[in-house]
């Protein structure tokens, strides 16, 4: 295991004239810097450090890298989060690193110091967290970090989350946006089919939406049939071509009562957060202006002020 005081985080597979650029990041964690070998995957097993970041070599998709990162989670039971770099134009490496269980991709023109820092704080703490909640969901007597029905996170460890995210994104300078997501018709949904059938279809719907998103992201269940996405360095216009990608997916795929199809349609609208947000509690106050139903494909983006989220 790690030793207590700093995480511990390997870097394998990266250049000396890198060390330094890591090292300016990370003076926080302890950093051990590996080759691509053997030796490796031998002392992640020895070590179990909190992370990896894994740098792929060469000028095409092959190579040892997918192998290394085969045996690394193999050996420790995918028990370690691995963070893969990688050179412009060759990203289909990450589609094959997917499959092998990445947490994360970064170029190598993303690797400047915020970004790096930001990305091993978050993965590490994103890690953290999904250990607790194995822990709670061991334990009945301690109150859940998830909503029992779609098994995405409830409030409370939204709120926390948000409040953390903003703190992150002002000291290291990127965006954060939220998107709050509606079901349109959704109590029609329930009297045709039951709370049963809306359970269910609340359930698909938190997968499809979950499969579509990256590690660091994190899908809420706000109340009934509201949801939340908090999407770490990512900008209004990334939000917008993601959820619009989303809403198709939704809208195109069948939710199956019996013998019958359901289609369901989906609305949004976009939050930046930013350092008006003064009160993580009250932040629903201002979500209240997400219309339940939309009479265009616009998307609404909410510029929430401090009269938004203050009492």
């Amino acid at each position: 295991m790690a030793a207590k005081g700093k995480k511990e985080i390997f870097l394998i597979g990266f250049f000396p004239s890198q060390e330094g650029l890591f090292r300016e990041a990370l003076d926080s964690f302890r950093l051990t810097f590996l080759d691509l070998s053997s030796k490796a995957v031998a002392e992640a097993i020895r070590v179990s450090p909190d992370l990896i970041f894994l740098h792929h070599r060469g000028a095409d998709s092959s190579g040892p890298t997918l192998k290394l990162l085969r045996e690394i989670n193999q050996s420790t039971q995918n028990g370690i989060p691995v963070v893969l770099t990688f050179d412009h134009g060759l990203e289909r490496i990450v589609v094959e690193a997917a499959k092998e269980g990445i947490v994360d991709s970064l170029t190598t023109e993303e690797l400047i110091p915020s970004i790096i820092t930001a990305v091993a704080t978050r993965t590490i703490e994103h890690r953290k967290w999904e250990k607790l909640y194995q822990t709670l969901r061991s334990d009945r007597k301690k109150p859940s970090l998830k909503d029992p029905v779609t098994e995405t996170f409830n409030l409370p460890y939204f709120e926390m989350r948000v409040a953390e995210e903003i703190d992150r994104s002002l000291r290291y300078d990127y965006p954060v946006t939220l998107v709050l997501i509606n079901v349109d018709d959704f109590a029609e949904v329930n009297k045709a089919s039951g709370k049963k059938g809306g359970d269910a279809l609340l359930r698909e719907l938190a997968q499809l939406v979950s499969a579509d998103l990256r590690f660091s992201d994190l899908v809420t269940r706000l109340e009934d049939d509201q949801f939340a996405l908090l999407l770490p360095h990512t900008t209004l216009e990334q939000s917008e071509a993601l959820w619009k990608r989303l809403a198709s997916n939704i809208q195109s795929h069948p939710f199956v009562f019996g013998e019958k199809n359901l289609f369901i349609t989906v609305r949004a609208a976009l939050v930046p957060l930013n350092r008006e947000i003064e009160r993580i509690d009250s932040l629903l106050r201002g979500l209240q202006k997400v219309p339940r139903k939309a009479d265009d494909e616009s998307i609404p983006v909410l510029q929430l002020t401090k009269s938004d989220t203050s009492s």
